[in-house]
């Protein structure tokens, strides 16, 4: 059982750029009195039904597209509540091994670092070519990656397809939490 304080939990919120998470955190005890949380399909119900509350799972989808959700008026995301659930703690990083971001089940969930939480991203927003680690530059595709703050030139191909098999090989090589 932990109990969160209030100098835990402020380094907490700073950390997770959350200063409206509370004063005084639950218990995981306490947690589980209001909540049940289903492991396989990663949803959150109310253990007694809340008047104006009929909604079969708790949360809604942040605009980042984590679910996150208000118990007893802390908000947490998701995948945070899953854990400290379960585990009774609430580490730095938890990264979804899948990539989807509103997938929370155990078997999805994982501490981390936050180099190895940046190892498992996908592909940029602004990323033109569709695959992580490659950019398109005239008719070739160049791939690259980076790995301890270094940028390695991979190679210059024909199609993105080729440039992105090189860097998840090389991926595959580098990094200990990467799932191509």
């Amino acid at each position: 059982r932990m109990d969160i304080g209030n100098h835990h939990l402020w380094w907490l919120g700073r950390s997770l750029g959350m200063a409206r998470i509370g004063v005084n955190m639950l218990t995981q005890e306490e947690l589980k009195s209001l909540v049940n949380y289903d492991q396989e399909t990663g949803l959150f119900s109310w253990k007694v039904k809340r008047q104006g509350r009929n909604k079969p799972n708790l949360g809604w989808v942040e605009s980042k597209g984590y679910i996150e959700i208000c118990i007893a008026q802390k908000r947490l995301k998701a995948h945070r509540w899953a854990w400290f659930y379960v585990h009774g703690e609430l580490p730095e990083q938890i990264d979804h091994i899948n990539g989807i971001k509103n997938d929370n089940r155990l078997c999805n969930l994982r501490v981390v670092t936050n180099k190895q939480n940046h190892e498992n991203r996908g592909a940029q927003k602004n990323n033109t070519s569709g695959f992580k680690g490659v950019t398109k530059r005239g008719n070739k595709f160049i791939s690259q990656i980076m790995h301890n703050r270094k940028q390695h030139y991979l190679g210059i191909f024909e199609t993105a397809e080729q440039a992105s098999n090189v860097y998840k090989q090389k991926a595959q090589k580098l990094f200990t939490h990467y799932q191509g």
